[in-house]
């Protein structure tokens, strides 16, 4: 990844150069050129190398006129992919949110919520607080399934996974929000 953006950093850096390198000559040939906008210059540079008779200033012209467009081509192509998805990064950010949570209780209730399309949920208790857990993931890989009336649940602070305690035993709930971190 940090090749690629080098890479553009590179491509970016050449396209300028042309460019720049270009409205050197352009001006110096007394052709117009436009300092803010590089592609007024490419028919200028076709035009200069086709009127130019010296064969190896005209090669360098050619290169130079068709080098712009191909680099900015090739650097906004490369840019593109480089360029994080818009939801790419969605899943960490919400399992960082969700390892800053902390709650415990004992499960009161467990239903399909049909005003929330039929999205599981539990409610615990703590003394006298209800807490109601409605987090999709959490309820993910039949984590949902193994959740009983009765059962107490903890979620510690800075931790992702969610220890379920019944009578007899304690199981560990893995939470995965598919976050490579």
């Amino acid at each position: 990844m940090e090749e690629l953006i080098l890479v553009i950093l590179i491509g970016f850096i050449v396209v300028n150069g042309l460019s720049y390198w270009s409205k050197y000559i352009l001006g110096k040939n007394g052709y117009p050129v436009s300092w803010f906008r590089h592609y007024q210059d490419i028919p200028n540079m076709f035009s200069l190398a086709r009127e130019t008779k010296e064969l190896s200033k005209k090669r360098i012209y050619y290169i130079i006129g068709a080098g712009i467009p191909i680099g900015m081509i090739i650097t906004f192509a490369l840019f593109i992919t480089v360029l994080p998805k818009p939801n790419q990064n969605l899943p960490c950010i919400y399992q960082e949110k969700f390892r800053q949570t902390e709650w415990s209780g004992i499960v009161i209730k467990k239903y399909m919520d049909s005003l929330h399309y039929n999205a599981k949920r539990i409610e615990i208790q703590n003394n006298n607080e209800v807490k109601k857990i409605r987090n999709n993931m959490f309820f993910a890989n039949g984590n949902f399934e193994k959740i009983e009336v009765g059962d107490s649940i903890v979620k510690q602070l800075g931790e992702i996974n969610i220890k379920l305690f019944k009578r007899d035993h304690e199981t560990v709930l893995p939470v995965d929000y598919g976050c490579d971190k």
